[in-house]
């Protein structure tokens, strides 16, 4: 699946390679994706509720 986001600024302990939905505290912002240093975009996607 690819790894499609608006933002490529992950949080910390965020595993890299995911996408997800940011809610702490921000609302509900577009989605942000956690880009990997290997070319790896077949991560699932996960929400995190904070």
């Amino acid at each position: 699946m690819e790894c499609t986001c608006s933002f490529y600024c992950p949080p910390q302990g965020v595993a890299r390679g995911y996408c997800y939905s940011d809610y702490n505290g921000w609302g509900r912002p577009p989605r942000y994706c956690c880009v990997p240093s290997y070319m790896d975009f077949d991560a699932p996607d996960i929400d995190f509720y904070w």
